[in-house]
């Protein structure tokens, strides 16, 4: 039985997925489906802060084994101090990194087949590509990132999770012309989208958001930050002259447990106690069917190039129609007959115009559920790719 390193940077939320987070969610689905299939044995390096040491029992998992590294420990500290001072010295000292050294000397004992670094790569982990073949290094990628440095000469293949993803970095030329690029798309991870919600609960719950029941209701699901362009639909709803088009956000500026950002009150001020919106705050993921079982259309009013877009599936599996930007790998994910916006081309106005349309009835959509591919799926896919 094959053995499986993953390494989660310093920032990552914990797995299992505690705290929400989509690298973290998508791990914690990984690690369930390999438990039931048993194919290999898992191990997960993660870097903690003392408020995420004891709060999950690992005792139920029997293919997967946890390697916690306490950031707030005295060499994590010295290291913060070293690199400060490094910093000023435009690094002229090698970069120093507690929780590295730690990565190194757990792997050294695990002695893996493959080791995967989700997220992104920290240059200083060079290291292992001097002691292990590189072909065992995997770099999964979920985001537009292009390191400065060349990452084929430590890493053997790299996993994206889109055609977006793969395609940039070969239009870079940044990599060998011989690299090996994989996909491995994204997935839904809780079975819950595909929930049934009596007419009831979606009357109650419309109505506990203040929703009449001619409202036509528009759905933004994800984090409130500038590069999602929820300002901008914000600010298109309220361009409407409609007092039936009501916007739902659902959301904060993080995942669970993180710190309003100066964002929110950015947005508080475009609202200006408008009551065509309503904010939700954060919705656990169990629940978030609920939520978009009450509306009537889906907008993803992207501005940057998002990596890929579970947002977009979750949509989808609900049955509503879809208004998103031409970003990144978002297309991707949405459904075929999603409206698609230029993000870069008088959004704010082509919003206005397009769920106008939508709320007059201009076009005609299958309002029959999606199915997304599911987490065994995504495991198979794992299993494929790890093995060619």
């Amino acid at each position: 039985m094959k053995d499986i390193v993953f390494v989660l940077n310093i920032g990552c939320y914990p797995v299992p997925a505690i705290k929400g987070g989509a690298v973290e969610s998508l791990l914690t689905a990984l690690i369930d489906e390999n438990e039931k299939q048993k194919k290999f044995n898992f191990h997960v390096i993660m870097c903690k802060d003392k408020n995420d040491i004891t709060q999950y029992d690992y005792s139920s998992y029997q293919n997967t084994k946890f390697y916690d590294y306490y950031q707030g420990g005295l060499k994590f500290k010295i290291g913060r101090i070293v690199n400060g001072v490094n910093k000023r010295l435009n690094y002229a000292l090698p970069l120093y990194s507690a929780y590295e050294k730690f990565i190194i000397k757990t792997i050294d004992k695990i002695n893996p087949d493959f080791m995967v670094f989700e997220g992104s790569f920290n240059a200083t982990l060079r290291k292992l590509s001097k002691k292990y073949d590189k072909d065992k290094l995997i770099l999964h990628v979920h985001h537009q990132i292009l390191p400065k440095y060349k990452i084929d000469k430590y890493f053997g293949r790299m996993w994206c999770v889109s055609e977006f993803i793969k395609n940039d970095w070969i239009a870079s030329k940044k990599l060998s012309p011989d690299f090996k690029y994989q996909v491995l798309n994204n997935v839904l991870t809780s079975y819950s989208f595909y929930n049934e919600i009596s007419k009831e609960e979606i009357k109650d719950l419309r109505e506990k958001l203040g929703f009449a029941d001619d409202d036509f209701v528009v759905i933004y699901c994800g984090r409130l930050v500038e590069v999602k362009g929820i300002d901008i639909l914000v600010k298109a709803i309220k361009e409407i002259d409609n007092e039936h088009i009501k916007l739902m956000v659902v959301g904060e500026s993080g995942f669970k447990d993180s710190k309003p950002q100066p964002f929110i009150q950015t947005l508080k001020d475009i609202v200006c106690n408008d009551d065509k919106i309503v904010f939700t705050g954060y919705v656990e993921n169990k629940d978030l069917y609920k939520y978009y079982s009450i509306a009537d259309l889906q907008v993803i009013p992207s501005v940057w190039e998002e990596a890929a877009g579970i947002v977009a599936l979750e949509g989808k599996v609900r049955g509503l129609p879809q208004i998103i930007t031409n970003s990144g790998g978002l297309p991707e994910y949405a459904r075929k007959d999603a409206v698609v916006l230029d993000k870069e081309d008088n959004l704010q106005q082509n919003l206005v115009k397009e769920i106008s349309n939508f709320y007059n009835r201009k076009y005609d959509f299958d309002k029959t559920k999606a199915f997304a591919p599911s987490v065994k799926e995504y495991y198979e896919q794992f299993i494929k790719i790890i093995e060619e």
